[in-house]
């Protein structure tokens, strides 16, 4: 039998489940898909049996659980790894089970097909489709403990290295603050840092410095700035900018509000788009 870890041994810390995911979470995350391309699940040979559209959604943590108890237990987001051997055997159980599991918000299902389960059971693929729940079958014996620490590894790992980079960018502008840098020198710097656009405007939308815009962006901000025909920037809202989703912040400044950034929600390459109100 593959090596199995006792679920309530050597328990590690892992993220809080009331942080909702975000795209900018979800990020540090590895998808369903990458942990089926992980060398300690390829080589049991992984076979997609539902939920493909499903595939990239992240996945919080790795869980063995063998039983619905087990599974229901769960905050969301997880993959369970399961042999079948507490798994009931008639198929109204089969759905229930499913059900549980589904309404578990677990990432997805990872059955490693051997003597307490063979083949997939039939009531739990239906299931699984109709909830469009990612389900894949191993083919070969898998070491779960290998999976576990393989994918836990990944996430902590990220997430070390998005904390790295956040305390790097708040040291870099906390330096220029207190440098007392030009607008225009800070806003290149955003840019860079962030590899996207970056574009400072007054209260009264008019363009006061931009970095990282392509030719089109330049066009069209020369024409919507002090200088240009309008002498105002034309308001895009809270979710757009130049055909990007973004969402809004908003900074207070000696209890007034002293800027606004917009960050696009599904930026290219991870790139974000923000807008400064001055």
């Amino acid at each position: 039998m593959p090596d199995r870890r006792d679920p309530q041994a050597g328990r590690t810390v892992r993220p809080e489940a009331a942080v909702a995911v975000t795209p900018a979470h979800s990020a540090v995350l590895p998808t369903v898909r990458e942990v089926l391309r992980m060398e300690p699940v390829a080589r049991a040979l992984p076979e997609v049996l539902t939920g493909r559209d499903r595939l990239d959604a992240p996945v919080r943590w790795v869980h063995v659980a063998e039983t619905a108890e087990a599974a229901r237990l769960g905050s969301g987001g997880e993959l369970l790894l399961a042999t079948g051997v507490g798994w009931p055997s008639d198929e109204a159980a089969l759905r229930r089970l499913g059900r549980v599991l589904i309404e578990a918000d677990v990432a997805g299902v990872v059955l490693e097909l051997g003597p307490p389960m063979p083949v997939a059971p039939a009531a739990l693929v239906e299931e699984f489709r109709t909830a469009g729940l990612p389900f894949a079958v191993l083919h070969r014996e898998a070491r779960f403990v290998a999976i576990t620490e393989a994918v836990h590894s990944r996430i902590i790992a990220e997430q070390m290295g998005a904390l790295r980079a956040r305390d790097d960018i708040h040291a870099l502008f906390t330096d220029l603050s207190l440098r007392g840098s030009p607008a225009d020198f800070i806003v290149e710097q955003a840019a860079r840092v962030l590899g996207s656009p970056v574009v400072l405007e007054d209260t009264g939308h008019r363009v006061v410095a931009a970095a990282g815009l392509d030719a089109g962006d330049r066009a069209g901000r020369r024409r919507s700035s002090p200088t240009g025909s309008s002498g105002r920037a034309p308001r895009t809202g809270p979710a757009t900018e130049r055909g990007r989703s973004c969402r809004s912040r908003r900074a207070a400044c000696a209890g007034g509000t002293w800027s606004r950034c917009r960050a696009s929600r599904t930026p290219p390459a991870g790139r974000t788009c923000w807008s400064r109100r001055r």
